[in-house]
């Protein structure tokens, strides 16, 4: 599967994730902004076939390589393990 599909498959989970764990987990992990920021600049970027790598070295670098804090929702963890896979597909 490559990036584009991968993220045409999975954008209204990805959209409403994003979204939802800047609402639960915002206080206590305030890079999710930034993360929810970062993923809607990569899905913009490879629907209109634009550069994405440097959005996705930064969400890699912000997010600790996509690793999942202690004190975290299953939304959360599922948001991460999704962005991770959309990266490792970018690297491809």
């Amino acid at each position: 599967m490559d990036l584009q599909t991968f993220l045409k498959e999975h954008q209204e989970e990805l959209d409403l994730y994003t979204s939802a764990i800047t609402k639960v987990h915002g206080k206590h992990h305030p890079e999710v902004f930034e993360v929810k920021n970062l993923y809607h600049n990569i899905q913009q970027h490879v629907t209109n076939q634009h550069p994405y790598k440097a959005e996705f070295q930064e969400l890699d670098r912000m997010t600790h390589h996509f690793a999942i804090p202690d004190d975290v929702c299953p939304t959360f963890e599922k948001t991460y393990r999704l962005l991770e896979k959309a990266f490792q597909l970018a690297q491809a």
